[in-house]
């Protein structure tokens, strides 16, 4: 009886504890002393957060909902609580992790509904028959909810089943439902596993330098007489980062429209190599423009001339012979074309859609049953190539580092966590992967830009999923 009563009597401690830390900092948000809100969970608090940076953020956050004006308790996850701050004009979610008595993380995001929100029941193919259907339904409404929002697709891998759930539209306002055969434009987050195919393969070595398979001297790609190496490429170590070389005046005022327009026209069959002759990187400034696009385009030259194959056509054999990604590519069949979704700008209208023809900036557009096959991959981390790209080639473990293609990063001292994201104009996607915990999700959403991050949604539905089942393994 007095473990029991003891035991009640610390669960209370910590129910009030965690109620007088969000009453301080929510004090703290409202007298604009953002650093201190950080800094009070140092030691603990996860080491990659940068306090100035982030209190740029929260200044920004508070800019846009004012003052809060009340909390209250919306979610108990045992160690992680999710507090509403009811602001001035919208709502905050406080997210505070503890254990015992040390603050490990805290989030500030609007992962809750807004005054605003939309009463609707979007689009769906929610069973809601479990409870993974449930908890990914509750995250996947909120989000829903906001008028800019058009299409969202989430996926589960967990305990070796594959889930997919679609919410909204594929096109805003067309009634048409997003599903298996939708195409997503996805970026080109791809191409680091061709390159760790490469390498297990022996085709190319990471030390290799990348004027061997460009077809010319080009003596400006070096820095200091030390070559640029694809390794360099991949991680920008050792390279300034580099973009766009050929621009125009008025660049500083181009639309994303001219700048897609400027970069379809932009290949290595022309204007790339002609400038790569007179380029010298120990004076080129890096540019903030579309600054990965180069060094992914001279790694993808590599690609093609040891394979003897276009991009295209190595993303094709590669990721549907090793992983069934039938529908992975990066030039669209005749009969794709209508089964694109429609990409969206900030405010949820349509982007003019592009060429998808195209190679010049290697997109890859996929399906999410292809993105599921891929998330299996590496969470199960089967493929030698999928284990390379989880090596840490930059940075430290404990705090964020970097793979091929990917960042690895331990959460809260517990787990591993292995992510990247995706960007097209109008299209945002990422990939979290959990090998240790057997879990790894999907998400993708049309909108260039929205109030709900899709990161916050992956969190939570990460956590309480997790919370669930830790509930469960308790009462058996």
């Amino acid at each position: 009886m007095c473990v029991l009563q003891a035991s009640g009597l610390f669960a209370q401690s910590r129910e009030i504890l965690f109620k007088e830390i969000n009453d301080q900092v929510m004090a703290k948000y409202n007298e604009g002393d953002y650093e201190s809100i950080f800094a009070r969970g140092k030691p603990n608090y996860e080491p990659h957060v940068n306090v100035r940076i982030s209190s740029m953020l929260l200044d920004n956050l508070k800019w846009k909902m004012g003052k809060a004006l009340s909390s209250e308790l919306i979610a108990d996850l045992g160690d992680t609580k999710y507090f509403k701050w009811t602001c001035k004009t919208g709502n905050i979610r406080f997210e505070l992790r503890m254990e015992d008595t040390s603050i490990i993380s805290i989030e500030f995001n609007k992962l809750v509904l807004q005054p605003n929100a939309l009463e609707r029941t979007p689009l769906n193919n929610n069973p809601l028959k479990t409870k993974l259907d449930s908890i990914v339904d509750g995250y996947a409404r909120i989000y829903m909810s906001d008028s800019s929002t058009v299409g969202l697709t989430i996926g589960v891998y967990y305990e070796g089943k594959k889930n997919l759930y679609y919410y909204g539209e594929k096109e805003k306002g067309s009634g048409k439902p997003v599903n298996d055969q939708t195409i997503f434009s996805l970026g080109s987050p791809f191409i680091d596993g061709l390159l760790a195919r490469a390498f297990v393969e022996k085709k190319l070595s990471p030390d290799d330098d990348i004027r061997k398979y460009l077809g010319g001297n080009f003596p400006g790609l070096q820095v200091k007489s030390e070559p640029l190496t694809l390794l360099g490429l991949i991680t920008g170590k050792g390279a300034p980062l580099f973009g766009l070389i050929t621009t125009a005046t008025n660049q500083d005022s181009w639309t994303k429209q001219q700048w897609e327009s400027a970069l379809v026209g932009y290949n290595h069959d022309s204007l790339l190599l002609r400038d790569l002759y007179t380029l010298k990187l120990d004076t080129l400034a890096t540019t903030r423009y579309h600054y990965l696009m180069i060094p992914s385009i001279l790694l993808c030259m590599a690609l093609e001339k040891v394979y003897h194959q276009s991009i295209d056509q190595i993303i094709r054999k590669y990721y549907d012979s090793a992983f069934h990604m039938t529908a992975t590519k990066i030039v669209a069949d005749s009969d794709d074309i209508t089964h694109y979704a429609t990409r969206c700008d900030y405010s949820g209208h349509p982007i003019p859609q592009k060429s998808y023809y195209t190679t010049s900036f290697y997109p890859v557009n996929s399906t999410a049953p292809d993105m599921m096959n891929y998330v299996q991959a590496n969470v199960e981390e089967q493929d030698p190539a999928v284990r390379l790209t989880h090596q840490v080639i930059q940075g430290d473990r404990k705090s964020r580092s970097r793979g091929m293609g990917w960042w690895i990063q331990q959460v809260n001292g517990k787990y591993e966590r292995i992510w990247q994201h995706g960007y097209d104009p109008g299209s945002n996607s990422m990939w979290m992967v959990y090998p240790e915990l057997k879990l790894g999700l999907f998400l993708w959403t049309n909108t260039d830009s929205t109030p709900l991050n899709i990161n916050d949604v992956e969190r939570s539905i990460r956590e309480t999923i997790l919370w669930w089942n830790s509930q469960n393994e308790t009462k058996n």
